[in-house]
């Protein structure tokens, strides 16, 4: 081969391996090396941003101080290999060797967690484990990614665990505010001795400061406390008050997550919440049940108060409690969908499309079941027999 071949073939090489970065593109901004700036001969572009224009491509440009097209592919195929490179796959196995078979099982490090926690979570709401409370049970758990991360089935950012991951633990000092202050009075006050009568422990707390700011906050407490049953209260009267059971069920749902907060923050006791709670929905219940019907309220008035539609639907109420295998079953079958006819008119406006139609099918369906109280034997025997007048 002479040298002049050997040079195409590594330039024809050279120009394949060139075409393969597809996602860059060189380009040749101008002039080289423009005297006064950093413009180089050639700069890299991402080839779906290129258009031609200097002006435009510069500003887009990854790279624009390539000396050399040799230069200016290296730094194309440097970007490339670091957007094409991807994190591989981490899979951890255990082996099992014994004298005679040898096991491998493949892990997951983060199931393993999961299922121990899950085995605390029980342990701590078991009474059988006297030792296991919500701070012992999380050092147990950080103890366990300890392990899995010496044994390399965990990095050291991931053994981390939350103190609450098990719920509040128990601390030293007590948590409610006048638990806090007993403790104080008791243990920690040092104007208080063993010989002190009662009235001279009384007379040093008039003058503590921590009873002056206890019995500020009591005042603060007792405010907001009141504030809070008055919004209770006045909640349960809006659900009463509500013209449709859509807002009825509204306010209620607006009662109830107020009184969880309330609960929460222990602004009222648990029976005071059972006691709102049952008061709630009560309420709810009350509004949202419907009346009984004498009549379908969504007929035109006249026919409303005629005195054959009040029959017409004391004979579907009757044929409901109890229906005798005939025809009556088909008058039922038309009533029981006139009632829902009648029902869903409820909460439509009166003058919309829906409602419209709605109350020519309910007119429909009340005179189908005319004609049959008047014209089919089965249900004019029901009615002579009594179960209906």
């Amino acid at each position: 081969m002479t040298p002049h071949t050997e040079r195409k073939e590594q330039q024809h090489e050279k120009d394949e391996e060139d075409q393969r970065l597809p996602r860059r593109q060189v380009q040749r901004p101008g002039a080289p090396g423009v005297r006064g700036t950093a413009l180089g001969e050639y700069g890299v572009i991402d080839a779906e941003l290129y258009t031609g224009i200097l002006d435009v491509d510069r500003g887009a440009m990854e790279y624009d101080n390539a000396g050399s097209m040799e230069e200016a592919v290296e730094l194309a195929r440097g970007l490339e290999s670091e957007l094409d490179a991807e994190e591989p796959e981490v899979k951890v196995t255990i082996v099992k060797e014994t004298d005679e078979t040898t096991e491998e099982e493949e892990v997951d490090a983060q199931q393993m967690i999961a299922g121990w926690e899950n085995v605390l979570r029980g342990q701590v709401a078991s009474a059988h484990y006297k030792d296991v409370d919500e701070r012992t049970a999380a050092h147990e758990l950080y103890g366990y990614k300890v392990a899995l991360r010496d044994l390399g089935l965990l990095d050291r950012e991931d053994c981390y665990v939350l103190p609450d991951t098990f719920g509040e633990a128990p601390g030293p000092l007590p948590k409610k505010p006048e638990e806090l202050l007993a403790y104080v009075c008791d243990e920690l006050c040092r104007h208080r001795r063993p010989e002190m009568t009662q009235e001279e422990l009384d007379a040093v707390c008039e003058k503590c400061s921590l009873e002056r700011l206890a019995n500020e906050a009591d005042g603060r407490d007792l405010r907001a406390r009141e504030k809070a049953l008055g919004a209770l209260y006045g909640l349960v009267d809006r659900i009463r008050d509500r013209e449709s059971s859509v807002e009825a069920d509204r306010v209620g749902a607006e009662a109830r997550a107020y009184l969880r907060a309330l609960a929460t923050v222990q602004v009222i006791t648990e029976r005071e919440r059972e006691s709102f709670a049952a008061a709630i929905e009560d309420a709810v219940k009350a509004r949202t049940a419907p009346a009984e019907r004498t009549t379908f309220e969504h007929l035109h008035p006249d026919l409303k108060r005629h005195r054959e539609t009040a029959k017409i639907y004391a004979l579907g109420l009757a044929l409901a409690e109890k229906c005798p295998p005939n025809d009556c079953r088909v008058y039922l079958n038309i009533f029981n969908a006139a009632r829902e006819l009648d029902a869903a008119l409820d909460n439509l406006d009166a003058d919309g499309a829906p409602a419209l139609a709605l109350r020519k099918a309910l007119r429909e369906r009340v005179g189908e079941l005319a004609e049959m109280m008047e014209d089919n034997y089965a249900v004019e025997q029901y009615r002579k027999g009594g179960g209906a007048k």
